[in-house]
């Protein structure tokens, strides 16, 4: 018979970490032991899927899992044009993970999976490998309002996107388990090879254009140079390629061990980790650039060509000790326990980098249609001062120490206060040596060097009772951490990777940035008839030192140049509250919902004057979600919710005009029982934006999915007809705002289509034997 029970951490039999009164139930998985008698110990599952939709949609599914006493084997595979990167359960009955996001994606999927568990259970390995090609299209479309205190400028770009990865991965796992030793090893390796190919389009204007359709204005611009209706006010626009193949390697190495001795008090755990990671990228890029009929220059447009290649190398090993140790005596009713912890890391980065500019001979019109290619023109010429050859050698040893206390209680009480304490310090040191080599195709050479000590300190503290009732918990925490700004920024030559953005790289007096963090959490959940959760948590982040870029804009030009410079006044607060409660006589109903407030104070600079102007962006988020369901007796479910959004921005400029943005929707779907042992299951939901810039991204949209599925042959054979947004009205907006400007982005995501699939299922176990 099976039996269903909390799952232990594999050392737990030498940490009985399980045994803690402070679990969250609702938080853990359930694992079933199904012993199986000895004539079904063996056998083979395996399910195919495959179905064809409208729009030449299709996917197609496969599974295999053969199993002994000892051990198990399992293959799939999993090909689609819909976004989809999930892999099979244990079983292969459900299909998990996550999608390749928006865009339009075609994928090939497979992997292998073992586990090897020989009798005795001292010694265990499995571990898998996967494999995936993807190709990628992703379209994309941004509005843009830059704030300068000489007036707003008004940007529109879009671009096409193209990437073909190639990827192999595996990951194994070895456990060995002693009477004193927990020993557990995890080595990982990866491959991948990718190219990408793109084309953009980019246009300045110096007042906002007025458009009723998505690109209206960029379509104009490029299809009709001179043309009155938005030339008048543009200042400039920009056409650019590019090519890019990069190879990547990386490895993983993890080693635990877990020991307890018996004539020694405590227990020692020990760990090893180790990484290492190395690719090779090469880029061509072509840029083409053209002047409007609101920019007054006489100057010569920007017509060139860029290669760029770079070949990272990072590596990290690491290792640390831990002592733990507990006074809990036989009959006593609460458990002291106290651990320190000691560890050191090396880390090491390797970049070089080549770049390569050169002047593209070539007509506005043809730079404008040229393609890019790896191979190097003899008809181009190369601008010496601009182009460079680097190399960048980052060292760094980490050394922390940490102490834990605890007090806890040793059994749950009835009802009433159960109270237990913990509470840790920890330190963390870190020095860096971080060299650049800076080296132009010109007599001019540059060296970076700088030494860093930093000190990250940590702090927590946390409160809990739990008894058969009902756990709590309120958890403090506090942290600070330091970040470097980039040797780059510490040269005297000028990076002009975009002709219209050029970072200046000035670093007199630029120090290393320090964030603050406190977090406050809290916890509380029934047991027992009475199930439900309440949970908050609430942080607060202070940059200080943060790098700023000072700006100011050519106007003859169309070229915006940046100042690296240190700003204060940049910190984040933010709420959330989760609540769930189920109710009923069979907890039928089930009620969730959360609700979030963010507030970001923005803080940035506008122009690069003597003494540059500071420009302040308030942002607050408000959001609440509110999702009842109820089952019914036959297992169909019904479930409702809704959801708002308010995005607001205030800045102290006397011209910053105030932006106001809503986002919410409503939903009805679920699942219903049908005669002939169908399964019906439908979303309806509508959302709706507003305070958008581009009056197309605030209209309302209506987005119904629906699937029927039929089973027979005792639920072996199943046929499925899905509908993805039926009523073709899909779209992918954004929205971001911070102290330089604000920014709208559109992504292209599958739309509407139908698609009928079939899935099998076969079990095979052996005949009892005699």
């Amino acid at each position: 018979p099976p039996h269903v029970y909390d799952k232990a951490a594999d050392d737990d039999y030498l940490t009985q970490a399980s045994q803690k009164l402070d679990r969250k139930e609702d938080e853990e998985n359930l694992v079933m032991d199904v012993v199986l008698k000895k004539e079904y110990s063996i056998g083979l599952v395996a399910s195919v899927e495959g179905g064809y939709g409208t729009d030449n949609r299709y996917m197609g599914k496969v599974f295999g899992l053969g199993f002994t006493e000892t051990a198990r084997i399992s293959l799939f595979a999993n090909v689609n044009n819909l976004n989809d990167a999930s892999e099979p359960s244990d079983d292969g009955k459900y299909w998990y993970g996550g999608r390749y996001g928006n865009g339009d994606t075609r994928a090939i999927k497979g992997g292998l999976d073992y586990n090897f568990e020989p009798k005795g259970d001292k010694f265990r390995a499995n571990g898998s490998v996967t494999a995936d090609r993807v190709t990628r299209n992703v379209v994309q479309s941004h509005v843009s309002t830059l704030f300068y205190p000489s007036g707003d400028l008004y940007r529109r770009d879009a671009s096409n996107f193209r990437n073909v990865s190639t990827k192999v991965n595996t990951r194994h796992r070895l456990t060995v388990r002693q009477s004193v030793l927990y020993l557990e090893v995890r080595p990982e390796f990866g491959w991948s090879r990718t190219s990408n190919d793109s084309q953009s389009r980019e246009a300045t204007f110096n007042q906002n254009p007025a458009e009723t359709s998505r690109n209206e204005a960029l379509d104009s611009v490029f299809a009709r140079p001179g043309s009155r209706r938005y030339n008048d006010i543009l200042l400039t626009r920009l056409r650019s390629a590019s090519m890019t193949e990069t190879d990547a390697l990386n490895g993983r190495f993890y080693a635990n061990g877990t020991l307890r001795f018996p004539e020694v008090p405590g227990r020692f755990i020990v760990s090893l980790n180790g990484n290492y990671d190395r690719s090779e990228t090469r880029k061509d890029q072509i840029y083409a650039q053209a002047f409007g009929g609101a920019n007054p220059s006489t100057a010569v447009p920007t017509n060139n060509n860029r290669f760029d290649d770079q070949t990272p190398e990072t590596g990290r090993f690491s290792a640390s000790a831990r002592y733990e140790r507990d006074w809990t005596e036989m009959g006593e009713k609460r458990s002291t326990k106290f651990s320190i912890n000691v560890g050191s890391g090396y880390n090491y980065s390797r970049v070089a980098h080549d770049y390569n500019l050169f002047a593209a001979d070539l007509e506005p019109q043809q730079a404008e249609t040229a393609l890019p290619s790896l191979a190097c023109s003899p008809t181009l010429i190369q601008d010496l001062l601009n182009s460079y050859h680097s190399i960048n050698n980052d060292h760094s040893i980490d050394s922390k120490v940490g102490f834990n206390f605890s007090s806890e209680p040793v059994e749950q009480t009835d009802s009433g206060l159960n109270p237990g304490f913990r509470a840790g310090i920890g330190l963390t040191h870190k020095y860096r040596s971080n060299a650049l080599d800076y080296n132009t195709d010109l007599p001019t050479h540059e060296s970076v060097l700088r030494r860093t000590n930093n000190f990250s300190p940590t702090a927590s503290v946390s409160f809990f009772s739990s008894n058969k009732v009902r756990y709590s918990s309120i958890y403090l925490d506090y942290s600070l951490s330091t970040s470097d700004p980039s040797l780059n920024l510490f040269l005297r030559q000028r990076n002009t990777g975009n002709p219209l953005m050029i970072y200046e790289y000035n670093a007199d007096n630029l120090r290393s940035s320090m964030t603050h963090r406190v977090g406050l959490y809290s916890y509380v959940s029934g047991r027992g008839d009475k199930r439900y959760y309440i949970s908050g948590h609430g942080s607060f982040n202070l940059t200080r030192d943060a790098i700023g870029n000072a700006s100011t804009y050519n106007p003859l030009t169309g070229v915006t140049t940046y100042t690296p410079m240190n700003i204060n006044g940049n910190w984040t607060a933010n709420f959330w509250l989760y609540g769930s409660y189920s109710c009923g006589a069979e907890k039928q109903i089930s009620l969730c919902g959360q609700l979030g407030v963010d507030y970001d104070n923005s803080v940035d600079f506008l122009t690069t004057a003597a003494d540059p102007e500071r420009s302040l962006v308030k942002n607050l988020n408000l959001s609440v979600n509110f999702e009842p369901d109820y089952k019914f007796k036959n297992g169909s479910t019904i479930k409702v919710g809704f959801s708002a959004e308010w995005n607001n921005a205030r800045g102290t400029r006397p011209d910053f005009r105030p932006i106001s943005a809503m986002e919410y929707w409503a939903r009805i779907g679920g699942m219903a029982k049908l005669p002939w042992e169908m399964e019906l299951r439908s979303d309806l939901k509508v959302e709706w934006k507003r305070g958008y810039e581009l009056a197309e991204m605030n209209r309302a949209q209506w987005l119904w999915n629906a699937e029927l599925q039929k089973s027979i042959l005792k639920g072996n054979l199943t046929f499925k007809l899905v509908g993805r947004d039926i009523l073709g009205q899909i779209r992918s907006y954004s929205l971001h705002v911070n102290a330089q400007g604000r920014y709208e982005s559109w992504t292209n995501t599958i739309g509407r289509y139908a698609m009928l699939s079939v899935i099998y299922r076969f079990n095979k176990s052996p005949k009892k034997r005699d």
